[in-house]
C-alpha cells in the first residue's frame, strides 16, 4: 500500500507525528553553555579619531601610522578636497599631496 502524497510530493498534514516532543533535538552534551565576555573597548584615542572621521565625512580604510599622524592626514585630506583646487581632482592626486 502506497502513502498518500500531496501535489508537491510531501506528506499530508495528517501524517505528522502527534507527539512533537519526540522530534525536537536535544543537546548531546551535558556541559553548560560558555558565556563569552564582550570585547574590550577601543582606546580613547581611537574613539576620538573615529569621531573626527565621521564628523569630517571621511572613511579611513587602513593605516599603519601613529594616531596623531592619522589625525593630521585626515584633516589635510579634507582640506584639500574642500579647497576645490583645479590641480587636485583625483584621489591619487590627493594621495600625492599628502605624501609631500
Amino acid at each position: 500500500m502506497e502513502r498518500q502524497r500531496s501535489y508537491n510530493g510531501r506528506r499530508n498534514i495528517d501524517e505528522r507525528p502527534k507527539n512533537l516532543s519526540q522530534c525536537r533535538l536535544q543537546r548531546s552534551s551535558s556541559l553548560p553553555p560558555v558565556a563569552r565576555a564582550p570585547p574590550p573597548p577601543p582606546p580613547p584615542n581611537q574613539l576620538k579619531l573615529a569621531a573626527m572621521a565621521i564628523d569630517l565625512n571621511v572613511r579611513l580604510r587602513s593605516a599603519d601610522m601613529p594616531l596623531a599622524m592619522q589625525e593630521r592626514a585626515i584633516r589635510r585630506a579634507r582640506a584639500l578636497v574642500d579647497a576645490n583646487n583645479p590641480g587636485i581632482t583625483k584621489p591619487t592626486q590627493v594621495a600625492m599631496c599628502l605624501k609631500k
